[in-house]
């Protein structure tokens, strides 16, 4: 009798956690942590003001991959386009990559209408140079960075853009995508 009341307790221990151990095999795997929410970073470009008319705000933009990047045009025309290299601030990667970032000439409002946007989706870490387009816009200093390596890039690449020859748009928009947004939802422009 001892022996078969053992045999039981220890069938019965052994079911119960081979039981338990097909069952946790079975069980679908704990979910992983979401991935993070992407963020609407926005960029001001332009502004009603002449002496800040010719700026993107902020010229440094810190993003991580799947951030979008919303380019809000104010007063002129004016386009966010992606530069080749530093040694070639005002001219764009285009030439090379069909499907850098341009996108087009945007002109920007004062009067209360919708704000047109540029949204670009950061796809990684690297650096992106971005410049204006129109007319002499780069060489007077309209550039920015999306991921610089140090925030004193951006003044390396303004003073490259400031020696530069020409200024060269691109040829196609791409990169992103146009829009427009309520002008109450934007941004401020910095007066």
């Amino acid at each position: 009798m001892k022996f078969s009341t053992i045999a039981v307790y220890l069938s019965a221990f052994v079911g119960g956690s081979l039981a338990a151990a097909l069952n946790e095999r079975q069980a679908p795997p704990a979910p992983g942590p979401a991935p993070p929410t992407p963020k609407v970073i926005p960029v001001v470009v332009g502004s009603p003001t002449r002496e800040k008319s010719l700026l993107f705000y902020p010229e440094v933009v810190k993003a991580n991959p799947g951030d979008i990047v919303q380019f809000q045009f104010w007063p002129n025309n004016h386009t966010v386009t992606q530069a080749a290299n530093p040694q070639a601030p005002c001219n764009p990667l285009q030439d090379m990559m069909p499907n850098a970032v341009h996108s087009g000439f945007i002109p920007g409002v004062t009067d209360g209408s919708p704000v047109g946007t540029f949204n670009v989706q950061v796809e990684n870490t690297e650096p992106m140079l971005m410049y204006c387009a129109q007319g002499m816009h780069c060489q007077l200093g309209m550039v920015m960075i999306i991921n610089p390596k140090a925030d004193a890039d951006v003044q390396a690449y303004k003073m490259a853009a400031m020696g530069s020859q020409m200024n060269v748009p691109a040829k196609n928009v791409a990169g992103g995508s146009a829009g427009r947004i309520p002008s109450n939802l934007a941004v401020p422009p910095v007066v």
